[in-house]
């Protein structure tokens, strides 16, 4: 199984705490990790001793809001390169400002171990906010309902979509695009497996 995690970055120093989690991810048996970095123009001054060597690191010269553009980028790299083999390819969005919930990471190794098996093509999952929770719906996979980090998709699902680029809501605008297309490939659970802006909270 490969897992492609992208990460727009305008937060450098945030990168060895995400670092943690990545090496986590590694460990697991079956599993190839490719950590995607794109560096945005609006990226603050970066030291190279903040720089994970785990990464693979691309910039991004265009404006870009929430880093749609950098994730776009990062989706048409992984055509390019990455995505040969489209049987156990998946993709996560992380952004530089949270970490990977270990319950996603217990989810990647259950898929991981299952590779030959028939599984769910996306994963949508709970997100602890810190005081408060949000549990998605099936009936409610929409903007304003569903985080950047609540997903887990498979390449083949993905398609052609892409994150709208002008758009501050385009991680629900992207998730629901593709889930009314794939709706019975999908496994929509309340589990929390999912911080919001973790790194903000510590």
């Amino acid at each position: 199984m490969h897992l492609t995690i992208i990460t727009p970055l305008t937060r450098p120093k945030n990168l060895l705490r995400i670092e943690n989690d990545i090496v986590k991810l590694k460990a697991l048996k079956g599993l190839v990790v490719k950590w995607i970095v794109v560096v945005s123009p609006q990226c603050e001054a970066i030291d190279p001793c903040m720089l994970s060597s785990y990464a693979t690191y691309y910039n991004y010269l265009k404006p870009s809001i929430s880093g749609n553009g950098e994730r776009n980028f990062a989706l048409n790299k992984c055509l390019e390169t990455a995505w040969d083999n489209y049987s156990s390819t998946w993709v996560y969005f992380l952004d530089d400002d949270n970490l990977i919930h270990p319950d996603f990471i217990k989810l990647i190794g259950q898929i991981a171990q299952r590779a030959n098996e028939k599984i769910y093509k996306g994963y949508i999952f709970g997100q602890d906010r810190g005081d408060t929770q949000l549990i998605p719906r099936p009936d409610r996979i929409n903007v304003n309902q569903i985080d950047t980090a609540m997903y887990l998709l498979h390449s083949s699902i993905i398609d052609k979509a892409r994150w709208k680029e002008d758009e501050h809501v385009a991680d629900g605008l992207f998730i629901q695009e593709i889930y009314q297309k794939n709706r019975k490939h999908f496994h929509v659970s309340p589990t929390i497996m999912a911080y919001y802006n973790k790194i903000r909270m510590l």
